[in-house]
């Protein structure tokens, strides 16, 4: 049994791999298990509180989840550099000054941060994005319908969607759609040469609520409690110039 719920995007995508870079780093082409989870559960927490989602057991719910996802026919990345801040590192004391590296020296650049580059990609879609959650008991539709239709954005803060309808129970993912699960299951296309490959986050089982809170003192461990599934996504680049890649999904 799936929830599905449909998303319009509202600004461009972004999400870098987990071990990407701050200064650079390509965008993932979708939201990962792991970001959807983490967007359901702060969901959660603001309608909830802490004690409320303990008392109704809703992270070991989300945690658990099999994840789908809908993707437009048509995906374009922007290639842009921007201007960001940084903390200032200290000097290393073998001859390297403070202002070395890729920053900006000059007026301005006396407080806690430096002015540098770095390299962004944003995602854009013609089209709709579909996220389908697995249930195993129907009586959870109405928490976690709740929950998808609060969520306003995926991925970094700043990649608005805004949700179309009301999310509906389906028994089977709608094949018209282009629905493929992600976190437990080979997507489409993993066999043909010219798919894409994705290296995404998902939440481990054993993972616990304390290491998922930002605020708890306990960390949470890459590759033990945020497990990396690499996917191969129905999709070539079929056009590109020094600032944009365009993605169109190939046919079957």
């Amino acid at each position: 049994m799936w929830l599905t719920a449909v998303y319009h995007q509202v600004s461009l995508f972004s999400l870098k791999p987990s071990d990407a870079t701050s200064t650079g780093g390509r965008s993932l082409l979708l939201p990962t298990p792991f970001s959807i989870k983490m967007a359901l559960l702060d969901v959660a927490l603001r309608l909830y509180g802490e004690r409320g989602v303990h008392d109704a057991h809703l992270f070991p719910l989300i945690r658990d989840l099999g994840i789908a996802i809908s993707l437009p026919p048509q995906i374009v990345v922007n290639n842009c550099f921007v201007r960001i801040h940084k903390p200032r590192r200290p000097k290393s004391g073998k001859g390297e000054k403070e202002g070395d590296g890729d920053e900006q020296s000059g007026s301005g650049n006396d407080g806690p941060f430096i002015h540098s580059v770095a390299f962004r990609e944003y995602v854009q879609y013609n089209g709709p994005l579909g996220i389908a959650l697995e249930m195993e008991d129907q009586r959870d539709t109405d928490t976690l319908a709740l929950l998808l239709m609060q969520i306003t954005y995926f991925g970094k803060r700043g990649s608005l969607f805004q949700i179309d309808s009301l999310p509906r129970v389906v028994e089977k993912l709608p094949i018209r759609q282009g629905y493929n699960q992600i976190n437990k299951q080979p997507v489409d296309g993993e066999h043909n040469p010219r798919s894409i490959l994705q290296m995404l986050d998902d939440c481990d089982s054993k993972l616990t609520f304390a290491k998922a809170s930002i605020y708890s003192a306990e960390q949470l461990s890459p590759r033990k409690d945020r497990v990396f599934i690499s996917v191969r996504l129905p999709y070539q680049p079929t056009r590109s110039s020094r600032s944009f890649t365009l993605y169109e999904r190939i046919k079957p």
